[in-house]
């Protein structure tokens, strides 16, 4: 278990293995399935010629792999959409814009994630960067919004924005479909989405903009819609506790069901996926690392996070955005990707995606559902009990390093 190549960007070490196809320097690549499973898509982000000082920006991009021995050999691109080109049309480099704009215009629009539905439709989303500025309680952005994209064509090589079908004749036409940074939503503004068998809703797990570190918003949520409404925004239910109990409402607040494991911390960029029976959901953990949780169901109790890259080694390599790759059998040695930019101003060492395999399977049994145990929270804890926690987490880790 580790690391098994850069499989796409540009590396002092590494050189660039994408730029056959027409990517250089890039980053995330979240994963989804396409075609039916024929092949798996990558929504990568800021992408350039080479590194990010060397032109060709553009935002997002889309790669396609087809290998089977990712988990042994990697992943292996084997195209790009649009020849490595935009995938949307928009203006970029607008920094605290209006966030109405009708062509969408912003400083950039960074991918979260795609899902093919079941009659074959696309739909992806990405949130729209009003600015790169922090603030007392968050880092990394701000954002107008989550705005939607979709695809028919059974390869996703062209994509639009999608229409907002309730507001599209209203004082908000041709805003395209996005979730704006205010009310219920702002809770979504960072998001992956998740299909589960036997189940008709489209599940969305979402974070405040950036990577939030205050203790009022910072963490995870949850809302769900049959996968034939998701443009409809009356359809959608939110996961929340309301009138002492758990419950899932359309006029429901939501509830955070994953917050940092040290308050004060936050959660980076999230990704769900459908694994062994279980729903994943990896990001990093503040200090702790890249991790993954795991659920029975989206809205079930969630596992203590497994650590897949220890926070050392993530910090060291300024990682984010772990994703795992959607066709993973082996949860014990399971395949994700994952970001790297080690960087000081204009000097940079890497900016790509690795192949990394862990064992994601929890230490524990998952606990029975209760309306006690449903929210994982550490932000009641105090410094002694936060501590030893964590202590108990980086010792399960250490223990997976040494006997994988």
């Amino acid at each position: 278990m580790g690391k098994l190549n850069l499989n796409a960007g540009k590396s002092i070490l590494d050189g660039t293995p994408t730029s056959r196809i027409g990517v250089g320097g890039t980053d995330l690549g979240f994963l989804f399935e396409g075609n039916k499973g024929q092949w798996v898509g990558g929504l990568f982000g800021d992408t350039f010629n080479g590194f990010p000082n060397e032109g060709g920006w553009r935002s997002p991009v889309m790669m396609r792999t087809s290998n089977r021995d990712f988990n042994t050999a990697g992943i292996k691109w084997d195209n790009a959409a649009r020849g490595g080109g935009k995938l949307l049309n928009y203006p970029m480099g607008i920094k605290n814009g209006d966030a109405r704009r009708r062509d969408q215009g912003c400083f950039s629009i960074i991918p979260n994630d795609a899902i093919q539905l079941p009659d074959g439709h696309y739909m992806g989303m990405g949130f729209r960067v009003k600015n790169w500025d922090a603030d007392a309680s968050q880092a990394m952005c701000h954002t107008h919004s989550n705005t939607w994209f979709h695809s028919t064509g059974e390869h996703a090589e062209v994509w639009n924005f999608a229409y907002d079908v309730e507001k599209g004749e209203g004082t908000e036409k041709g805003l395209g479909y996005q979730w704006w940074n205010e009310g219920r939503d702002q809770y979504f503004q960072n998001a992956t989405f998740l299909m589960a068998p036997n189940d008709d809703n489209v599940y969305v797990f979402g974070t405040p903009e950036g990577r939030h570190f205050g203790l009022a918003k910072a963490g995870v949520y949850l809302r769900r819609c049959d996968w034939r409404h998701t443009w409809e925004r009356s359809k959608w239910e939110f996961w929340g506790y309301k009138d002492g109990k758990w419950q899932w409402g359309r006029d429901v607040w939501p509830t955070k069901i994953i917050e940092p494991t040290m308050p004060g911390s936050s959660i980076g960029e999230i990704s769900a996926q459908y694994l062994g029976g279980k729903v994943r959901l990896t990001y990093m953990d503040g200090t702790l690392g890249a991790v993954c949780r795991t659920a029975d169901a989206p809205d079930a109790v969630w596992s203590d996070p497994v650590v897949m890259i220890d926070g050392i080694t993530s910090i060291t390599n300024s990682m984010y955005a772990p994703s795992l790759h959607p066709w993973n059998t082996d949860m014990a040695n399971a395949a994700f990707n994952i970001s790297s930019w080690p960087h000081a101003g204009d000097s940079h060492l890497a900016y790509g995606t690795y192949t990394y395999t862990a064992n994601i399977e929890p230490a524990e049994p998952l606990a029975p559902a209760n309306d006690e145990l449903r929210s994982v929270s550490t932000q009641d804890m105090n410094t002694g009990d936060s501590l030893n926690y964590l202590s108990r987490l980086l010792r399960d880790a250490a223990e997976r390093l040494t006997n994988p």
